[in-house]
């Protein structure tokens, strides 16, 4: 009788310890979210143009002639007399309306080669951000980009020409 009890202890010993209690499930929730833009593209509507410069004044000297995004030349009349037209160059980048884009230029200086030797270092100057309007695949957003040369006493007389590019991406 005896090993009857203690089998009977056992075996109730080993039902209370079995098994452990399932755990209840969680959860959360989680938001989702994509933002579909159309794809951009960038033109160049025209390119950057200094007009005509005529050297003059007393040597040594050098100068700096600037073209702003607007399309403003600024210059020293003691250096340097302007004729012609100059302008920005201008570009026009097109995507998903009310969007802004990050503008980058892969180099921020441009060798200018001259007609006649001798060559010039165009620094350029243009806007790091544009916004697209309420029409961004129509007539998307257009925006000037300007420049600087130094010109010396000693630059070669010339037509001087380069091309540089200009980058636009969703911000």
């Amino acid at each position: 009788m005896n090993k009857l009890l203690i089998s009977a202890g056992a075996v109730a010993a080993l039902a209370f310890t079995a098994a452990p209690a399932a755990a209840a499930p969680v959860s959360a929730n989680a938001n989702a979210q994509a933002k579909i833009y159309r794809p951009l593209s960038i033109q160049n509507n025209n390119g950057l143009d200094f007009g005509t410069l005529v050297l003059s004044g007393t040597a040594p000297y050098s100068t700096v002639v600037s073209v702003s995004q607007a399309g403003a030349l600024t210059y020293d009349n003691s250096y340097v007399t302007p004729s012609g037209t100059a302008q920005a160059a201008s570009f026009t980048v097109k995507g998903t309306s009310n969007q802004n884009v990050n503008i980058t230029l892969p180099a921020s200086t441009v060798s200018l080669t001259g007609s006649n030797g001798g060559t010039l270092t165009l620094t350029i100057d243009a806007p790091t951000t544009a916004a697209i309007g309420s029409a961004g695949p129509t007539t998307g957003v257009t925006f000037g980009v300007g420049g600087s040369l130094t010109l010396t006493d000693t630059t070669t007389d010339g037509v001087y020409t380069g091309s540089f590019a200009v980058n636009a991406d969703y911000q």
